[in-house]
């Protein structure tokens, strides 16, 4: 008897995905550009996750996320699957981006650009264009500080624990006040 044959022969690799959201979706996509077989399930009849609609007595109405923040993540998964993204759908970016609306009837309008953004919330509340400047830098800058971290790297590797994004952010994790309440009338409390 052989002992090649006892050995059981190594298979593809495969990989199931369980929800067809924006992530299962992203997930299910990056699995098989790197040579997996994929198994999608969806308890729904239809794919997208919180991106639906509900059609109601001819109105349309959005169910998930209505801004489209960061295309270049979308575009990626086509470009890793050798696809044009323009090539299946195209984006105009709006001005105003989109519209708030307040019971007490206060209508603000959020613009591209920090300096016409600060602008414009400045003259619809209480807070001064360079109190709302400083407030998007210092977000900004926390941004800047844990993207890579969190949103361009895997944090199920012990290994992407050390590289040199994550040390940078742990250097700098007093600057992002984690521990900090946005409300400035209340103490952080752990309870």
């Amino acid at each position: 008897m052989s002992s090649e044959s006892s050995v059981p022969r190594q298979k593809d690799p495969t990989a199931i995905v369980i929800g067809t959201g924006v992530a299962g979706l992203a997930a299910a996509i990056r699995l098989a550009n790197r040579g997996y077989a994929v198994d999608v399930y969806e308890a729904n009849s239809f794919a997208g996750g919180k991106l639906s609609e509900e059609r109601i007595q001819g109105y349309r109405f959005d169910l998930g996320p209505s801004v489209f923040t960061m295309p270049h993540f979308l575009d990626e998964l086509f470009v890793l699957s050798g696809k044009n993204p323009r090539d299946y759908y195209s984006y105009i970016p709006l001005d105003p981006v989109y519209r708030y609306f307040f019971e007490d009837g206060t209508v603000l309008d959020s613009f591209h650009g920090k300096k016409k953004f600060a602008e414009k919330m400045a003259a619809g509340t209480e807070d001064s264009a360079e109190v709302i400047e400083s407030f998007l830098d210092d977000v900004n800058l926390k941004y800047k500080l844990t993207s890579e971290v969190f949103l361009h790297n895997s944090l199920h590797r012990l290994r992407n624990y050390f590289t040199l994004n994550v040390v940078k952010s742990i250097l700098h994790f007093p600057r992002l006040q984690a521990m900090k309440n946005m409300n400035p009338t209340k103490m952080y409390n752990s309870q």
